[in-house]
C-alpha cells in the first residue's frame, strides 16, 4: 500500500513539473492571434464551400424544372400529350429535339407504310393552300422504277 501512496506523489511531483513551463490556463490552450485567424479562416472558407455547393445544387434543380416545363410546352406546341417527356430520354433541348426529330420521322414512315399497306398507293401529300396535291413517291419507288421492278 506504501507503493501506491509513492506513486501518486511521484505522479503529482511530475504534473506539477509539466505545469511549471507553461503560463498558467484556466482549463484549456492558448493561441496566438495568428492562430485563432487561421482557425476562424478554415472555419469560413469550409462553410463558403458548403453554402456555394448548395447553391449549385438549388441552381441544377431550378433549371431542370424550368427544363421540364419548356419541354412539356414544345411537346404541346407540336401535338403531342405532355406526358410522352416521361419516355423521352432528354436532359436538354438539344436531347428534346434530336428526340422528337427521331419521333417525326419514325412515325411518318410508319403512317406511310400503313397507308401502303391498306391503300396500295402512298400517302397523298397534303399542302394547304395548295391544289393538285399529289402522291408522295419515295425513293424506293423511283429505284423499283429504274430497275424494272413493280412497284
Amino acid at each position: 500500500m506504501s507503493e501506491m501512496i509513492t506513486n501518486a506523489n511521484t505522479d503529482n511531483a511530475n504534473t506539477g513539473a509539466d505545469n511549471a513551463g507553461n503560463t498558467p490556463t484556466q482549463g484549456g490552450k492558448t493561441f496566438t492571434q495568428d492562430q485563432v485567424n487561421a482557425i476562424v479562416g478554415e472555419r469560413l472558407q469550409k462553410e463558403r464551400q458548403k453554402s456555394e455547393a448548395d447553391i449549385v445544387i438549388r441552381e441544377q434543380k431550378l433549371n431542370q424544372r424550368e427544363f421540364l416545363l419548356t419541354a412539356k410546352n414544345t411537346l404541346r406546341d407540336r401535338g403531342y400529350p405532355a406526358d410522352l417527356l416521361d419516355v423521352l430520354k432528354c436532359t436538354d433541348s438539344e436531347s428534346l429535339d434530336k428526340a422528337l426529330g427521331i419521333l417525326e420521322n419514325n412515325l411518318g414512315a410508319m403512317h406511310r407504310n400503313h397507308v401502303i399497306k391498306t391503300t396500295g398507293k402512298p400517302p397523298a401529300i397534303v399542302i394547304p393552300g395548295v391544289t393538285g396535291n399529289r402522291p408522295m413517291v419515295s425513293p424506293d419507288t423511283e429505284i423499283r422504277k429504274a430497275m424494272g421492278l413493280p412497284t
